[in-house]
């Protein structure tokens, strides 16, 4: 059963996911919700490749704990294992910082490695995207640490990681403009990001009413689920917004 639970998390994470009903009685079966949001998360073992019979040992033993803690937090063990990594999928609700201090690192006999995880996100043809962002943050799995993909990409942005810009680019730029009136939003957030984000100043410059101004920010709240008013995403969307125009410029 454990095997078949295994293959079903494989096709998730390899995109393969049918859209058939029988593909969703199968999900449902394994616990797994396809309209649900997931992150994809990654323990990795310290053991050395290839497993000695040791360290298939270590494997089975760091599996079946880790099944008992998804259980012991109430939701399905969505788990698949492959050399010395062990995926799995936590269900939004789940905090990976729960599951982390419940697997309990420091009192294992045998070190469980670090675990990473990706950003959570709806829906079942999502995963194997969320799969990519675990599998770029491999690097980063240090022993004893949990690392977020969150936490690890402005660095990477800041390093010149052309892979870690187009995604941060992606993350805030593309919900705006795969919304209708997208364009007037992303011009809202530049006449914002000019004016040291006075909404006066933003106004008379875009000549639009302050309330159409107003509207409009709470539209880009919603879709990026950043608030303006946040110092931090405000450095982000100026940053966003230099990588952007240098990328427009490159293309020229």
């Amino acid at each position: 059963q454990a095997r078949l639970g295994y293959a079903f998390v494989d096709t998730l994470l390899g995109g393969q996911f049918g859209q058939d009903p029988a593909a969703y009685e199968r999900a449902l079966r394994a616990g797994f919700d396809p309209a649900g949001a997931y992150s994809v998360a990654m323990l990795s073992l310290t053991q050395p490749l290839p497993l000695t019979p040791e360290g298939f040992t270590v494997r089975e033993q760091a599996t079946r704990h880790l099944r008992e803690v998804l259980l012991s937090l109430g939701t399905p063990p969505l788990i698949s294992i492959n050399l010395n990594q062990i995926w799995f999928l936590l269900p939004e609700t789940v905090l990976p910082g729960r599951v982390w201090e419940r697997l309990g690192w420091s009192r294992q006999p045998v070190p469980l490695g670090g675990m990473v995880y990706s950003r959570p996100r709806q829906g079942a043809e999502s995963v194997s995207r969320s799969r990519k962002e675990v599998l770029s943050l491999a690097a980063h799995a240090r022993a004893g640490e949990l690392r977020s993909y969150a936490e690890v990409l402005l660095p990477r942005v800041l390093s010149g990681d052309p892979d870690a810009q187009a995604d941060l680019l992606d993350t805030f730029l593309t919900p705006l403009r795969a919304t209708r009136g997208g364009d007037a939003l992303v011009e809202t957030v530049q006449a914002l990001c000019d004016t040291g984000f006075s909404q006066v100043e933003a106004a008379t410059r875009l000549k639009i009413h302050p309330n159409t101004l107003r509207y409009r920010v709470g539209r880009i709240e919603s879709l990026t689920e950043r608030r303006l008013d946040d110092a931090k995403t405000r450095s982000l969307w100026w940053l966003v917004l230099q990588l952007a125009a240098n990328r427009a410029s490159d293309k020229l």
